[in-house]
């Protein structure tokens, strides 16, 4: 039943992983992370190549995996580490470029904390390159002013220029302490304020106040994305500039669609 199976969904998996070559770093192998990777079913979809790490909370599959490892000998395979998705701590900080979770969120026990694994195990070049032009944005005097809606726990910061001032907006209060954890790693900033607001009711923050808003992965959850960003053009000075990174739906014939779809409920 399972080859049956993964006979069926091979096209499908085919045009889900057609596009990982855009993710190699400019040096080096491409380095995924398959998360649940059960007996190894996708590794026949990567490119020549990748460096392959698995983990999977069941250690019996290691025999089933040898098999398909020795079957696509056009990967280089890393290790398998026997782990649930929630708890990844032996692999480091920012060490992959691709993490791959194939049918898996359906079955974990906390959805959420294994995407903040996944999170914290890719490597931020994607921030790294969204934010390098943040200089451009300075006036001939002052620091560079930005608000974060969104803000979180403040993941961005890092990637923020020496002497910014920053102005945090969150709906949600209990991000403050986590926040307060950043803000003491990141003292290269200056911060201004917290603020418990949406993005759809910045009233707190004055008009043409701020240089640049960011809003990273935020617009696809907000109740009403016109009013985010008639805030961001309000507060922003003539000038200024919105940066921000969003999900992406894919065209809705892809497989790709449809798991975007399956997990929306959990994103």
């Amino acid at each position: 039943m399972s080859i049956s199976y993964n006979g069926k969904m091979s096209d499908k998996k085919k045009e889900l992983f057609r596009n990982l070559e855009k993710f190699y770093p400019s040096k080096g192998s491409l380095r995924i992370l398959e998360v649940g990777c059960g007996s190894g079913a996708n590794f026949e979809h990567y490119p020549t190549g990748c460096k392959i790490t698995c983990t999977d909370p069941n250690p019996h599959f290691q025999k089933y995996l040898n098999k398909s490892m020795a079957k696509n000998d056009h990967l280089v395979y890393d290790s398998f580490i026997v782990a649930s998705g929630e708890n990844l701590k032996a692999v480091e900080d920012n060490s992959v470029d691709v993490v791959v979770c194939t049918l898996v969120l359906c079955s974990v026990n906390d959805t959420q904390k294994v995407l903040q694994e996944a999170k914290r195990v890719l490597r931020p070049d994607q921030k790294k390159e969204l934010f390098r032009n943040l200089e451009k944005f300075y006036l001939p005097k002052g620091s560079l002013r930005i608000l974060e809606v969104g803000c979180g726990t403040g993941a961005n910061f890092e990637h923020y220029p020496t002497g910014c001032k920053i102005t945090c907006t969150d709906p949600n209060p209990h991000f403050q302490k986590y926040l307060d954890t950043t803000m003491a790693k990141n003292d290269h900033l200056v911060y201004d304020s917290f603020i418990v607001a949406s993005g759809e009711n910045l009233k707190v923050v004055e008009d043409n106040s701020v240089d640049v808003v960011v809003c990273t992965l935020v617009l696809c959850s907000v109740q009403d994305m016109s009013k985010v960003l008639q805030e961001a053009k309000r507060v922003l000075r003539p000038g200024g500039a919105l940066f921000f990174i969003e999900h992406v739906v894919s065209d809705p014939s892809t497989w790709s669609y449809f798991f975007q779809h399956v997990i929306q409920p959990f994103w």
